[in-house]
């Protein structure tokens, strides 16, 4: 029994990194978005609020102006204003187009 979940565990692994495409290139800052963490006294109001803070970029790719979310440090976000050049490394689904992760160079 032990081993047929393994086998099916490996199986949807590797179906799952046969499925995205490494994609990349230069961008453009779009805008900038701090999500703070939700107090640990209060049920979660906001759906995007998280146990943790999070620092967004919304990002235009320039070779086909797709928008792609980043997720960055906090001294990246800093440094970062609307109409700044950066490059950007995402995974998107073959099938969906769906980005799986995405990351500054």
């Amino acid at each position: 029994m032990a081993a047929s979940f393994l086998r099916i565990a490996c199986l949807v692994l590797v179906l799952c990194f046969a499925g995205c495409d490494k994609k990349g290139g230069e961008a453009v800052v779009l805008e900038k978005e701090y999500i703070p963490a939700a107090p640990t006294d209060q049920p979660i109001q906001d759906e995007k609020q998280l146990s943790t803070e999070q620092w967004k970029v919304l990002v235009e790719m320039r070779a086909d102006l797709r928008k792609v979310n980043v997720s960055v440090e906090p001294a990246q976000w800093e440094k970062l204003k609307p109409g700044d050049k950066v490059n950007v490394r995402y995974s998107q689904g073959r099938y969906t187009g769906t980005i799986w992760s995405s990351e500054l160079k």
